[in-house]
């Protein structure tokens, strides 16, 4: 029935604007942590320059030293379980 299928159609749209705002989130968060611009992750919905975009931020090294979380694991200073 139309009744059921608008209902259908309206709980997609508002599940799918859901989980993009997590992922631009997400994304956002990580090009904060490779030193760019958070507003880099608005590029994620934009058909070509959004595989870049996520292609760049998979790619990007986080920021040299010790954060909040500890030292950096891959400049040596291991304190962890798995040295």
């Amino acid at each position: 029935s139309v009744p059921a299928l608008l209902a259908f159609a309206r709980l997609s749209v508002i599940l799918g604007a859901t989980y993009l705002f997590g992922v631009l989130c997400l994304f956002g968060q990580r090009f904060r942590d490779a030193g760019l611009s958070g507003l880099w992750a608005l590029l994620i919905p934009v058909p070509y320059a959004g595989t870049a975009a996520l292609a760049a931020a998979f790619m990007l090294p986080s920021w040299p030293g010790a954060n909040s979380y500890g030292p950096d694991p891959r400049f040596g200073n291991r304190t962890g379980a798995w040295d």
